[in-house]
This record gives structure tokens, C-alpha cells and sequence, in this order.
């Protein structure tokens, strides 16, 4: 009889996660099917959002957040987001309140079964069942949760462009919302930057343009179409990239966008990205992307500078980079910026180093920090310490990951390069890209 009750509720536990698992919330989606996310990086650039943006998703933004701060053990800052996500679901959506906050619902039902709260956890989810109940064709509510379900995608980096754009379609092949066309051309800007496809690129800009049409005053979205010409490249685009972005953006007020516009350096002189990031880290002086983006901009006045003027702009963004480091040491990219900056420096000690240290914290970075680490430690080996073999290894290794990503073809072009300068390696290299490029095409027919 003592053991009859604790059966019993590891029985209604067993129910209840089964119940849960069939919820549509971020709980459920699978965030990092695509890769692993950067959970501070995300929680800063969603406290940038919430703050400094006239955000069309700010419900998302809040249970996104809810969900990243759970994962850092963070509950009751996780349910306080999810209150402030419910609060603007019932003065933004107020007539239609219920179907725009199932998926907070299904968020707190979560939380409050890993809490051990498991009376808490049935309420939720008997709120979902009783909203599910009040609307039987589910169509309406079924278009606000793929909407916001390709916002989560699409916030938790721009790697998942493609899944957004995906989510965002279901959204309007059931009604078409202002607000998921605006998400689809952005998830499509954000696909076509992460691919470098160039077909993706110029739908990036029909859809673009569309949202310009109709609303002129859309800052965010001029950055991103001047961003995708810069990208494209030929001076046509480029010409009109600096129309675009002809007024400068006084006034305006959301620093992640802002950053973005100050690393349009092709378009754009040094001492408007400089004054741009400047404005940007007046608004924002705790964000620290902002400290990393001012190292690109020195970066790029280094590689189209001579002499001293180099040497010095090299030793800024070096600067920058480490101050970048020390705010944000789980940023491999500001660690592999600053051994790019060693490497001009010629302290190939010093960048040897940094590649050792983040080579043994290889399982933990994403896919795209892998590939690029991949491409430069095996750049470095090629060409400063002349370790071929394990040169090419290390491409090969980056080039398997991806090989139609940005870096994926920076290291063909790296392995290439080997056979023409290490002839007896073309046959190895040559079979090597062959077999990774048709798997790559198989998995694409499937």
C-alpha cells in the first residue's frame, strides 16, 4: 500500500509529459535541431529587441526569453517573461486574445512540470484543451503558432533562415498577416546572408522591396536590403545600397540594427560606421556586440590601408577584439578575430595559441564557429608553420560540414589551392570534394 501513491504519480507524471510533448511552444520546437545555440548571446541581442525596437513579435521575444532563462536554471525570471508576454497578448490581441496566448500557456505548463508543479502544469494545460475546444478547425490558431514559431527560429540566429522562411509560408498560406510577410522577407534576408545563394539573395530583395513599397519609413528593412546589395556586389546595387541609406538614420533608436548599418563598410566610409556604432553604443553602452562590431571596423580600414595608417588601425581592432573577449569569453568569434589580427601582426606564436585553446573546445561551438575555426587553424597550418597534411586535414574536416556555406567555400578554394601548389595531393583532394559534394546532392534529392 506504502508504494501505491508514489506509482501513481510517476503514472500522472508519465501523463502529464506526454500531454506536454504534443503542445505547440518553444519547449517543443526543437530550437537547436539546426545547430547548438549561444544562450547569452541570444538573451542580450532578445533584451536589445524588447527594448530598443518596435517589435512586431514582442509576445515571441518574451517566451523565447522565457525559455532561454529556464535553461539557466532561471524559473522565476522565465515565468516573470512569460506574465509580460500574456500582459501584451491581452492589450495588443485583445479580441482575440485566447488563440495568441496558447503558446504561453504551453510554456508555463512546461515550466511548472519541471518545477515539480504538477497541479500548476494540468491548469495550463487544461487552458490550451479548453482554447483547442473553443475553436475545433484550429486554422486560425494554427497560422499564429507557425508565425510565431518561424519568429523563434528566425531570433535564434540567422543560420535558421530557411526553417523560418518555411514556418513563415504555413503562416500565410492560412491568412495572410502584415506581420508574417514583413517575417518572411527578413527570415528570407537572413537565409540569404547565412547561404550566399545567389537565387536567394535576389528573392531577399523582391520581398524586400515589397515591404519598402508599402511602408518607405521601414529602417530595418532598408538596412537588410542594403546589406543584400552590398553582398551582391555589382556597383549598380551598391550605388543604390547608398541611396537606401541616404539619410543617415538620425533619430533612430534600436542599436542591433544600428550595428548592422555600420558594418555596410563597402558602401559606407569609415567615419560614418565609426560615428553609427558610436550612436549605437550611446543607446545601448551594456551591449556588447556593439564592442565586437567596432573591432570589424577597424579590421576593414586595416585591409584597405598601407604603412603606418595599418599598422595602427590593426592595433585597434586588436584592441577592440580583446576588449570584446574579456565581455564575452564564450564568443569564439571574437577569439578567432583576434587571431586573424595576430596573424597581420605576424605573432604567429600568439595566434598558434589561441587556435590550440579553442581546438579543445571544438564539441561545444556551433557549426558555423567549427567550420570557420576549421578553415583559418587550417589556413595557419598551410601557409605560417607549413604543416601540410594536417593543413588539408583541417579543411577537409571544415568543408564536410558545409560545403555550399560562406566558409564551406572558402575551404574548397583552400583545398584547391593545395593541389596546385602540392601536386602530388590533387588526386586525394580532387576524390575528397568530389564525394562530399555529391552526398550533398543526394541528401538535397531525398
Amino acid at each position: 500500500m506504502g508504494h501505491h501513491p508514489a506509482g501513481l504519480h510517476m503514472l500522472n507524471e508519465k501523463t502529464l509529459k506526454d500531454k506536454l510533448e504534443h503542445l505547440q511552444c518553444q519547449f517543443t520546437w526543437k530550437l537547436e535541431k539546426n545547430d547548438k545555440i549561444n544562450i547569452h548571446e541570444i538573451l542580450q541581442t532578445l533584451e536589445i529587441k524588447i527594448h530598443h525596437s518596435t517589435c512586431l513579435n514582442l509576445s515571441t521575444l518574451y517566451n523565447l526569453k522565457a525559455y532561454l532563462l529556464h535553461q539557466q536554471q532561471r524559473s522565476s525570471e522565465a515565468l516573470q517573461c512569460l506574465q509580460q508576454a500574456e500582459q501584451h497578448v491581452a492589450i495588443k490581441h485583445k479580441a482575440h486574445f485566447d488563440q495568441h496566448v496558447i503558446v504561453t500557456y504551453g510554456n508555463y505548463a512546461w515550466i511548472y512540470y519541471f518545477l515539480n508543479n504538477f497541479q500548476e502544469c494540468e491548469d495550463y494545460l487544461q487552458k490550451v484543451h479548453d482554447i483547442c475546444s473553443k475553436y475545433p478547425d484550429k486554422i486560425q490558431h494554427l497560422s499564429i503558432i507557425f508565425a510565431e514559431q518561424a519568429w523563434s527560429f528566425l531570433e535564434v540566429g540567422i543560420r535558421n533562415g530557411k526553417c523560418a522562411t518555411r514556418y513563415f509560408k504555413k503562416a500565410l498560406d492560412i491568412s495572410p498577416d502584415e506581420s508574417s510577410c514583413i517575417g518572411l522577407a527578413y527570415a528570407t534576408y537572413a537565409h540569404a546572408i547565412y547561404s550566399q545563394d545567389t537565387e536567394v539573395m535576389n528573392q531577399a530583395v523582391k520581398l524586400l522591396d515589397k515591404i519598402l513599397h508599402k511602408d518607405p519609413a521601414n529602417c530595418e528593412a532598408r538596412v537588410y536590403l542594403a546589406k543584400i546589395l552590398q553582398e551582391i556586389g555589382h556597383r549598380k546595387d551598391k550605388n543604390r545600397a547608398r541611396k537606401l541609406l541616404a539619410d543617415d538614420f538620425q533619430g533612430y533608436m534600436n542599436p542591433e540594427v544600428l550595428r548592422i548599418l555600420s558594418g555596410l563598410n563597402q558602401i559606407i566610409t569609415f567615419d560614418k560606421c565609426f560615428e553609427i556604432l558610436q550612436r549605437a553604443k550611446c543607446i545601448a553602452p551594456d551591449y556588447h556586440k556593439l564592442t565586437h562590431e567596432m573591432g570589424h571596423i577597424y579590421r576593414h580600414k586595416a585591409y584597405s590601408s598601407r604603412d603606418a595608417e595599418k599598422s595602427n588601425a590593426i592595433e585597434e581592432a586588436s584592441k577592440w577584439y580583446t576588449l570584446a573577449i574579456q565581455l564575452m569569453p564564450w564568443n569564439v568569434e571574437a577569439r578567432l578575430d583576434l587571431a586573424n589580427m595576430y596573424g597581420e601582426k605576424y605573432h604567429t606564436a600568439f595566434e598558434g595559441i589561441i587556435y590550440s585553446q579553442i581546438s579543445n573546445e571544438i564539441e561545444s561551438l556551433s557549426k558555423i564557429c567549427k567550420q570557420r575555426f576549421y578553415l583559418q587553424y587550417g589556413i595557419y597550418n598551410l601557409y605560417k608553420i607549413h604543416h601540410i597534411s594536417r593543413g588539408i586535414s583541417l579543411l577537409q574536416s571544415g568543408f564536410k560540414i558545409n560545403p555550399t556555406s560562406k566558409y564551406g567555400i572558402k575551404c574548397k578554394k583552400g583545398l584547391t589551392l593545395c593541389t596546385i601548389l602540392h601536386r602530388s595531393t590533387e588526386a586525394e583532394i580532387d576524390g575528397f570534394i568530389n564525394n562530399v559534394e555529391d552526398a550533398k546532392r543526394q541528401k538535397h534529392l531525398k
